[in-house]
């Protein structure tokens, strides 16, 4: 078996400054609009906020580009891949985690983005049809590759848990032997970004701090 390190890193002085600015943002969006996924009990934005034209946004997503192109040339070298892969960016939104609120298990996908051809929302290679003579045509729907975790405000060190995404994972101990179905938990820290692939299941336990939990998702296209 081979491990899979999780790739972490720590905003620097300039880039925590921005926190406070943008916790200012996301907590006035979440007094004043309904939440919109259903993966949380908690509060989340439309997927379409890091695209705000709003400074500290800008500066944060300058800072988030730097990291996962490290992210992924990291992820490439260890893989002997001699790539420079072109990414850009997909989608991201807010979460505010009241005290008693979760994000039950999910994980990243692209259903959000929709194909011109055929106006579908699959992220898989499928038959399209497109022209006046109605022939088929192959090509990709666009997936999302890497997410990310970017945390604002941590009251309280609720983990983050990531779960094995292989099928039989849960279908007996037996297979734990192999670790296979082993759960990886990482408890955040204020201005701590975590990357991972996006087709990694994950959730949230129950948040169990005193105000709320603050974290910006952020989804990347390779």
């Amino acid at each position: 078996c081979r491990t899979v390190r999780f790739f972490q890193s720590r905003a620097c002085g300039e880039v925590q400054n921005l926190n406070s600015a943008i916790n200012s943002t996301v907590m006035s969006l979440a007094s004043t609009l309904p939440t919109e996924r259903v993966s949380s009990t908690g509060w989340q934005s439309s997927r379409s906020l890091l695209f705000m034209d709003e400074h500290s946004i800008h500066s944060w997503n300058s800072y988030a580009m730097q990291q996962v192109g490290t992210f992924i040339s990291q992820w490439s070298n260890r893989r002997y891949i001699s790539l420079s892969p072109r990414f850009r960016l997909h989608g991201g939104w807010a979460n505010v985690n009241a005290p008693g609120t979760a994000n039950e298990k999910h994980a990243h996908d692209a259903h959000v983005a929709v194909c011109s051809l055929c106006n579908s929302s699959l992220s898989a290679v499928v038959q399209c049809r497109s022209g006046s003579d109605g022939r088929a045509i192959a090509h990709a729907h666009d997936e999302v590759s890497v997410s990310g975790v970017y945390y604002i405000d941590v009251p309280a060190r609720t983990p983050i848990k990531f779960h094995d995404p292989r099928p039989c994972s849960s279908y007996s101990q037996l297979f734990h032997f192999f670790q296979v179905g082993a759960d990886a938990v990482l408890p955040p820290t204020v201005s701590q970004f975590i990357f991972f692939p996006s087709f990694l299941p994950h959730e949230v336990a129950e948040h169990s701090g005193n105000r709320s939990r603050v974290s910006l998702s952020v989804n990347y296209v390779v």
